[in-house]
């Protein structure tokens, strides 16, 4: 079946599954611009593209004068990839982390969807992709700061989606919900704490709690991004998009199960 080419913007797309995604898109035939933080990251992309279909641009998702600057683009589909994360006991982060967490996984992403949504809503084929996460829906200890902005941005979706049934748009939501993957998003995220977190007086065995964490996304990760990318593309080409699409298929009850084993 031939799809309509689309144009698609993906933040956060330096390295990962949203590069993957990018790839794979414009493989298909669609155009794609691609953000990236740093500057170095700038420099590396383009200096790796092989396609006229595909664009990099520098954003820091969090400051409204580079949102704008994305005004300018013609785009049919927006994928809100863009996402950071702490580890640490929320017994003892400190709050500025939290407020970290929020400001680019929630508050940014938020502004970003808000900006882009008059020409969307213009669109006859218009479509938002909102990224979250597994770690959005089960209670993981020690990435409770994640966890929340995740769950966060996965109501916000669904509240977005039920607003828009009393508008006469055609603008489609939906939430993509990515399990475990060794992206080396969840390596980061361990390493990006203080060892203040895990210590005295509240847990006694702070090597024990980061090993625990570390096993956990040796079990249940996956090295190929194949079955979530899947996911993106079905989304951006789907004639009517379902409400979420979820891979790894195991990495819910391998999750569930893990986390009772932890008591």
């Amino acid at each position: 079946m031939m799809v309509k080419s689309m144009k698609v913007l993906i933040t956060g797309a330096a390295s990962g599954i949203g590069r993957k995604v990018a790839e794979v898109l414009v493989e298909r035939g669609h155009f794609v611009y691609l953000t990236v933080h740093r500057p170095i990251e700038l420099q590396k992309v383009q200096r790796e593209i092989k396609s006229k279909n595909m664009k990099c641009l520098l954003l820091d998702i969090t400051k409204e004068e580079e949102r704008r600057r994305l005004l300018s683009l013609d785009i049919d589909c927006l994928i809100n990839h863009a996402g950071i994360g702490y580890s640490g006991s929320l017994l003892t982060m400190p709050f500025s982390h939290l407020r970290d967490n929020f400001e680019v996984n929630f508050f940014a992403s938020f502004a970003l969807i808000q900006l882009l949504l008059p020409q969307l809503l213009e669109k006859e084929k218009g479509k938002i992709i909102i990224v979250s996460s597994l770690a959005g829906i089960l209670p993981i200890p020690f990435l409770g700061s994640y966890c929340s902005s995740k769950a966060a941005i996965s109501m916000f979706a669904k509240c977005f989606r039920q607003e828009l049934k009393f508008t006469k748009s055609k603008l489609q939501v939906c939430l993509i919900e990515p399990g475990i993957y060794n992206t080396g998003f969840n390596d980061y995220m361990l390493e990006n704490k203080e060892e203040a977190y895990f210590t005295k007086p509240y847990f006694s065995e702070p090597e024990l709690l980061q090993s625990r964490m570390k096993q956990l996304f040796r079990l249940f990760g996956k090295n190929h991004y194949h079955s979530i990318v899947k996911q993106y593309v079905k989304a951006v080409e789907a004639k009517k998009m379902r409400k979420v699409y979820r891979a790894p298929f195991l990495s819910r009850i391998g999750m569930k199960l893990y986390l009772l084993f932890m008591g």
